[in-house]
C-alpha cells in the first residue's frame, strides 16, 4: 500500500493512490471518467457487492474512491446515484465507519450531528442510527457556553523539550500583545517604510530593538526631547530631537522611521488634545465597572468622545446612533473594558492619553474575537467588481512585495478596490497605508498537520473587514497572500459564470474550492453573499468546532473558514483547479516556472525578484497562447 505524501491541510492517513479522490469534490471524481479506461459496466454488469472485476466498478463504493466505470450513473441504478435526496453524498457508513468525530475528507458523514447538517451518508441510519448516541458528538445549543480549553499548547509542543519552546513563544506573543494595547491609547501616528529623517540632532542610539514598534515607544517614553525615531533592521533604533526643524524625510531602503506616540501628562491646547484621540470602535458596545451619566442628543460619535474627554471622571464612552445618546462610563486604570458586538454603536476612550493599556479596546477572549457585528445594509454593485484583501506581517518581506506590486499595479492592485491590513499602520508607499487589525500576528506550528495556527489572527482580520464594511459595495471578495503572483483578469470570466449567486441576501452564496485537497489560503474567493453569510456564523462555528473537537481543533484559518462555509453555513462550494497551482496541492511540473496562461494564481514566491520573473513569464505565456 503506497502512502500518500503528507500535506498541509489534509489529514495523515494510509490511504490507496487510487482512493485519493474520497478528498475530492464530487466534479472530480467525475472528470476521472476522461482518463479511466474505457471499461463499461455494460460488459460488466452492475451489482453493490463491492467486488472489482476490471480497472473500474460498478458498485456503489466506486463512488467513495472515484473508480466508477464511465457508464456508471447512465446504467446502473444505485440508491446514492439516483435518488435526488442524497445527490453529491458520495461514499457509504459501511465504508467508513461510524464515528463521533466529523470526518472533513469525506463527503458526507456517519456522526449523530450529520441530521443537523443534512450529509448523512446514504446508509448512515441503517448501518449507525441504533448504534450512537446524539450526545456523543452535536451540534451546540443557541445560547450554550462553549468549554473552552484554559491554555492553548500544539501538539508540535508536546515534549518535554519543545513546551520550553512554546513557553518562549507564548511570552513573546504576550509582550507584543501589551506593546500593542500600549498603541492602541496612545494614538500613535503610523510609521513609514523606506524612509529616514535627514533634520534634527541625535540624541540616543539604542541596540537590540526588535521592531519598529518598540523603537517608537522608546522614542515616546524618552521624554519630551525625541520627536521622531528611524529604525534599522539590523534592532538599531535612532531618536532624535527635531527642535524647531521640520520633520524632513527622504527615501532610504531598509529603515523605517515615524513620530512618538502622544504623551500623558503633556499641557497640550484643546484643540491638540482633541486630536490626539485612540481610534473608536465601530458596531461595538462596552461596559465598565460603574456608569456615570447619559448624555442626551449629542449628534456623532466624535462629539460623545469630544463630551467624554472634557469630563474630568469619564474612561469611556458609547454612542447609541439610534437615540442620539451619548452614555459616559467610569474606568480605572487597571481595568479592563468588556466587548461585545452592538450593530450601529460606537465606543470608544477619552483623548489626551488618558487610558491605560488595560483599558485598551482589545478583544479579551475567543468569544469577542470570532463575534463579527452584523452586517449592515447593501448596495447594488457592479457585476463582476471586486475587492481584493490582504494581510501583510509588519516588518517581514511581506512588505517589499506588496509594494512592488503596488508600483506595477499587478495583483491585489489591479483589482477594483484593494485593501492591506496589519497588525502596525505603517504607509508602505505614497497612498498605500495599512489598516490596523488587532491582533499580533504571531502563531505557532500545530495540530495534526503541522501547519501555521493562523485562525486567531485572521479572526481577528475578518472581524475588522466586517467592521469597515467596504465589502458590502463589491460582488466578489478575494483574500490573497503578499507571496501569491495572482492576476484578477484572469479570475474575471470564472465569476461571471457565477454571478448569479453572488449577491443575494436572502441566499449563503457562492465560494471556491481552489485544490484537490481543500480550499487552500493563499487565494481565496467569497461572493459578497458568502461573507455575509460568514459574518453571521463565526461564532456559532466556533462553538460547534470546539465542542466537536472537545477544545481547540488546530486547524489553520483556510481549513476553517471552508468547513464553517460547507458544514454551517452551507454556501455553494465551487471546485476549479485553474485557481491556484502552488507547492502544497500536488503542482503539475515546472508549476514554479509560471507559464500556465489561464491559471489565476501561483504560490509562494517570496523575493521581489522571484514574484517578479512569475509575474512576467505568466502575462508572456498569455500572450504566446
Amino acid at each position: 500500500m503506497a502512502l500518500i505524501p503528507r500535506i498541509p491541510g489534509f489529514p495523515r492517513h494510509s490511504v490507496q493512490t487510487g482512493h485519493m479522490t474520497d478528498l475530492w469534490d464530487e466534479a472530480i471524481i467525475q472528470s476521472q471518467h476522461k482518463t479511466q479506461e474505457k471499461s463499461s459496466c455494460g460488459h460488466y454488469g452492475c451489482g453493490q457487492s463491492g467486488l472489482r472485476l476490471g480497472t473500474c466498478g460498478c458498485d456503489d463504493s466506486c463512488m467513495a474512491d472515484g473508480s466508477c466505470c464511465y457508464d456508471y450513473q447512465q446504467l446502473c441504478k444505485v440508491s446514492s446515484a439516483e435518488s435526488s435526496k442524497d445527490k453529491g453524498k458520495v461514499g457509504r457508513c459501511a465504508t467508513y465507519g461510524c464515528s463521533k468525530a466529523y470526518r472533513y475528507d469525506h463527503s458526507c458523514q456517519c456522526v449523530p450531528s450529520c441530521k443537523d447538517f443534512g450529509d448523512c451518508c446514504p446508509d448512515y441510519t441503517s448501518h449507525c442510527g441504533a448504534n450512537q448516541s446524539r450526545a456523543s458528538e452535536r451540534a451546540p445549543k443557541k445560547n450554550e457556553e462553549p468549554k473552552v480549553k484554559a491554555a492553548f499548547v500544539p501538539q508540535a509542543y508536546v515534549s518535554a523539550g519543545s513546551k520550553k519552546k512554546h513557553k518562549a513563544f507564548a511570552k513573546d506573543r504576550e509582550a507584543s500583545i501589551q506593546l500593542m494595547r500600549w498603541q492602541a491609547v496612545r494614538s500613535c501616528p503610523p510609521q513609514f517604510l523606506d524612509k529616514t529623517i535627514l533634520a534634527g540632532k541625535q540624541i540616543a542610539k539604542l541596540s537590540q530593538i526588535s521592531t519598529a514598534a518598540d523603537c517608537q515607544k522608546a522614542c515616546t517614553d524618552h521624554g519630551t526631547t525625541c520627536d521622531g525615531f528611524v529604525w534599522e533592521m539590523s534592532g538599531t533604533c535612532v531618536l532624535s530631537d527635531l527642535k524647531n526643524d521640520l520633520p524632513m524625510m527622504v527615501i532610504q531602503e531598509g529603515l523605517i522611521a515615524g513620530m512618538p506616540c502622544c504623551r500623558p501628562g503633556v499641557k497640550h491646547n484643546e484643540s491638540q488634545v482633541l486630536r490626539d484621540c485612540p481610534e473608536n470602535a465601530l458596531d461595538t458596545d462596552i461596559t465598565t465597572n460603574a456608569g456615570l451619566r447619559d448624555v442626551p442628543n449629542v449628534k456623532s460619535a466624535y462629539k460623545c468622545q469630544e463630551v467624554c474627554t472634557k469630563t474630568a471622571a469619564c474612561g469611556a464612552f458609547s454612542w447609541n446612533p439610534g437615540a442620539h445618546r451619548c452614555s459616559l462610563k467610569q474606568l480605572a486604570p487597571t481595568e479592563t473594558t468588556k466587548v461585545m458586538a452592538k450593530a450601529g454603536f460606537v465606543s470608544g476612550l477619552p483623548c489626551g492619553c488618558r487610558a491605560t493599556p488595560e483599558n485598551a479596546l482589545w478583544p479579551g477572549s475567543d468569544v469577542e474575537r470570532f463575534t463579527m457585528p452584523l452586517p449592515r445594509g447593501q448596495t447594488t454593485a457592479k457585476p463582476g467588481s471586486l475587492l481584493c484583501l490582504a494581510l501583510m506581517v509588519p516588518y517581514s518581506y511581506e512588505a517589499g512585495l506588496l509594494v512592488m506590486q503596488y508600483r506595477h499595479h499587478v495583483g491585489i492592485f489591479s483589482c477594483d478596490e484593494y485593501q492591506v491590513y496589519s497588525s502596525q499602520a505603517m504607509v508602505l508607499a505614497p497612498g498605500l497605508e495599512t489598516r490596523k487589525v488587532l491582533t499580533s500576528q504571531k502563531c505557532e506550528v500545530g495540530g495534526e498537520f503541522k501547519s501555521a495556527l493562523n485562525l486567531r489572527i485572521f479572526a481577528s482580520f475578518w472581524r475588522q473587514v466586517v467592521i469597515d464594511g467596504q465589502y458590502l459595495l463589491y460582488n466578489w471578495i478575494v483574500k490573497a497572500d503578499p507571496d501569491s503572483v495572482f492576476f484578477p483578469q484572469r479570475l474575471r470570466p470564472i465569476l461571471k459564470q457565477h454571478e448569479a449567486g453572488s449577491m443575494s441576501q436572502s441566499s449563503p452564496g457562492v465560494y471556491f474550492n481552489n485544490c484537490k485537497f481543500g480550499m487552500h489560503g493563499p487565494l481565496e474567493v467569497f461572493s459578497v453573499a458568502t461573507v455575509r453569510a460568514l459574518s453571521s456564523s463565526f461564532v456559532g462555528c466556533y462553538d460547534f468546532f470546539q465542542k466537536l473537537c472537545k477544545g481547540d481543533c488546530q486547524w489553520g484559518e483556510d481549513m476553517w473558514v471552508d468547513q464553517c462555509l460547507k458544514r454551517s453555513v452551507q454556501a455553494k462550494r465551487v471546485f476549479n483547479s485553474d485557481l491556484l497551482s502552488e507547492a502544497h496541492c500536488d503542482p503539475s511540473p515546472g508549476w514554479q516556472e509560471c507559464k500556465d496562461p489561464i491559471r489565476v494564481a501561483f504560490h509562494p514566491f517570496k523575493t521581489v525578484t522571484d514574484h517578479r520573473i512569475c509575474q512576467q513569464s505568466a502575462e508572456m505565456a498569455a500572450i504566446a497562447a
